[in-house]
């Protein structure tokens, strides 16, 4: 028999739960400096994250679409076991398109089709990983397989709360920025393209009484501290969970590879070849 992978997913749990947070925020940080013109100081670095964490996305993608290949081979053969294999098909698909609309979004950012592509890949995949996670729910619930119960609600919550959703917002700042900074000026400051970007003018920008440029940095601030709780705490949640999504499939995997009894599915299934025979 076939030793399960085990390495692999102890691997990745520390690649997600060290590199990807930092990473995460670190690239916020700097996506926040560039409305106050500091971002020229670290064009290399934001380069560089933007890659890695492109890499990342790809790296962990493949991980989960081979881990969960594993983990369908070692189910018994219920009915929907079918239903798992077929979407996990689906998933592989989707996730060699991402392999080369991932990299085109990085290089091309600007562009409609990167855009529009990599969205779409990406809302299936996620999709298509929340009711894997859904099905193997159901599928552990008739087995009564509390690991792998906890596996598939860990699959399900890392692909709800996973991030890379808000580069979708991202592209979309990034337009109207570079629109604005077309229409006013290229040396605009990070106050002026922020009121801009309100609707305001410079000539309406210069008629503001106290009162209500107070009020417009007020809500401008409260909408940029929402955006980055929300941020955080997704990349919060999503770490978390695909933390213990891949503790618990190096589990799952030790315990199938060391020589023990028969699992209770295992002797369900035993026991009802006998009775059958009988």
């Amino acid at each position: 028999m076939k030793l399960l992978p085990v390495r692999i997913p102890i691997l990745l749990a520390i690649i997600s739960a060290v590199l990807v947070p930092v990473s995460a925020f670190a690239y916020a940080g700097f996506y926040a400096m560039s409305f106050t013109g500091l971002l020229s100081m670290f064009a290399a670095t934001w380069i560089a994250l933007d890659v890695f964490l492109a890499f990342l996305y790809l790296l962990f993608m493949w991980g989960n679409v081979n881990l969960l290949h594993s983990v369908i081979r070692t189910l018994p053969e219920f009915p929907e076991k079918r239903m798992l294999s077929g979407l996990w098909k689906w998933m592989t698909c989707f996730a060699g398109l991402l392999t080369i609309l991932t990299p085109l979004y990085s290089v091309f950012p600007n562009s409609t089709f990167a855009i529009c592509g990599w969205v779409f890949a990406f809302g299936v995949e996620q999709v298509t990983s929340i009711v894997l996670g859904c099905l193997l729910l159901r599928f552990a619930h008739r087995g009564r397989n509390r690991m792998l119960f906890a596996i598939a609600l860990a699959l399900a919550l890392s692909s709800v709360f996973h991030f890379g959703g808000f580069r979708v917002f991202q592209s979309a700042i990034d337009r109207s920025v570079a629109t604005e900074r077309m229409l006013l000026d290229e040396s605009v400051s990070g106050e002026d393209l922020l009121f801009s970007l309100w609707g305001l003018s410079p000539a309406e920008f210069e008629t503001l009484d106290d009162e209500s440029l107070a009020n417009i940095q007020e809500v401008s601030l409260g909408v940029a501290i929402a955006c980055g709780v929300g941020f955080a705490g997704f990349v919060v949640l999503h770490t978390v969970s695909s933390v213990v999504f891949y503790v618990l499939i190096a589990l799952y995997f030790a315990r199938k590879n060391s020589p023990r009894l028969p699992s209770k599915w295992r002797r369900r299934t035993f026991k009802q070849s006998e009775v059958q025979i009988c």
